[in-house]
């Protein structure tokens, strides 16, 4: 912590925020994928890149729909221009400036993904002008961080679904998250099944609703796969429904996780204090940034909570590094790889964290010109 004191006391007591620039990536998939209660046709992604002292910092924002895009965009220039100039050391004192400045239209959905992506470009420049990488300068509590794979879409065939994991397995990854939440559950107990036939049982599976179902239905629906040896059950039904989750979590016999829609401090406080959740799972993007990730989880394992972060898993590596009750992280082949230069390498389920300064990307510049939206 000394050491800490001294860079931002000495180093950082005047870098100033000079310049950004902001990029709408519009990234299609090559097929619709489908959860519970989404349909993807691809990526819109908003770009943060901030200049300190020639220093830049990179951070950024998604959704699915570019509209939405367009309005988290514009939120990123507001906050931006609120903070041009000042002193970015103070990180605390602008992401409580930006919290503020976002009351009246509310503290939720492209404000506070606005506000992720600046924290996330802010924290970056810090660790590089103290040559330390993020894990290191929040604490350090270990250097490789297991990460599980994200896809089985409701939209696979069966085939493709056993394709999928086998190819993943065969890569090198030890965990496999597939989507469930077709209203007929059956046919979702069908696929985990056959699943876990085709991949064995050296290799875990995870399943997510997405929301999608009532309270009977997830109960019925894990008490049906129970015995394929399930590694968490994610976000069965409605994330409001707290006494609901709570109800799920008491009748299964599989970890519960969820969480990553959840805004800040004040969405993750009644799920722990409700004690829903086996699991908590904050996404980088909603939970508020870097700065509010660490105040997450040191409140979950205030109350012996583990976290696992949920995807963005270039910038969630570090989090997940310096936090003790830091699990597992998301990683999802393929959505991001080509969008920063040098991506992440999966070897034997886990990701291991170099000594680059910040948090150690950049963004691969042709694949922001290919695919940059011009507004």
């Amino acid at each position: 912590m000394r050491l800490l004191f001294k860079i931002l006391k000495e180093d950082f007591y005047t870098v100033k925020l000079e310049n950004y620039s902001i990029h709408h990536v519009s990234v299609p998939f090559k097929r619709p994928l489908t959860t519970g209660i989404h349909e993807f046709l691809g990526i819109e992604n908003v770009l943060v890149e901030i200049e300190a002292e020639g220093i830049k910092g990179i951070g950024y924002a998604f959704c699915f729909n570019p509209n939405q895009a367009k309005a988290t965009k514009a939120m990123v220039v507001d906050l931006l221009e609120s903070i041009k100039g000042k002193d970015i050391s103070n990180v605390q004192k602008i992401w409580n400036d930006m919290w503020w400045r976002i009351n009246f239209i509310g503290q939720t959905g492209p404000p506070v993904m606005a506000m992720s992506a600046i924290d996330t470009a802010l924290w970056d420049i810090i660790g590089k002008k103290a040559n330390m990488p993020l894990y290191k300068l929040w604490g350090g509590f270990r250097d490789e961080v297991p990460v599980y794979a994200t896809g089985g879409w409701i939209s696979y065939s069966m085939g493709e679904l056993i394709e999928e994991a086998t190819t993943y397995k065969e890569q090198g990854h030890t965990h496999y998250k597939i989507k469930v939440g077709q209203q007929d559950w059956q046919k979702d107990v069908v696929r985990v099944k056959q699943l876990r036939e085709n991949v064995g049982q050296d290799f875990e599976i995870m399943v997510d609703a997405n929301q999608a179902w009532t309270v009977n239905q997830s109960i019925l629906f894990a008490n049906a796969i129970e015995e394929y040896n399930i590694y968490w059950f994610e976000e069965p039904n409605n994330i409001h429904d707290i006494r609901g989750t709570a109800e799920i979590r008491k009748n299964i016999n599989i970890p519960l996780a969820t969480g990553e829609t959840v805004y800040t401090r004040e969405g993750f406080k009644p799920l722990i204090t409700n004690n829903v959740a086996d699991v908590l799972m904050p996404d980088l993007m909603r939970c508020g940034g870097p700065t509010e990730f660490l105040k997450i989880a040191q409140l979950a394992d205030t109350y012996h909570l583990p976290v696992s972060s949920h995807t963005f898993t270039e910038m969630s590596l570090h989090l997940m590094a310096a936090v003790p009750n830091g699990t597992i992280a998301e990683y999802i082949p393929n959505w991001w790889d080509d969008l920063f230069e040098g991506g992440p390498k999966v070897k034997d389920g886990k990701l291991k964290l170099n000594n680059n300064p910040g948090h150690g990307y950049r963004f691969a510049e042709e694949v922001i010109k290919g695919f940059n939206v011009v507004n």
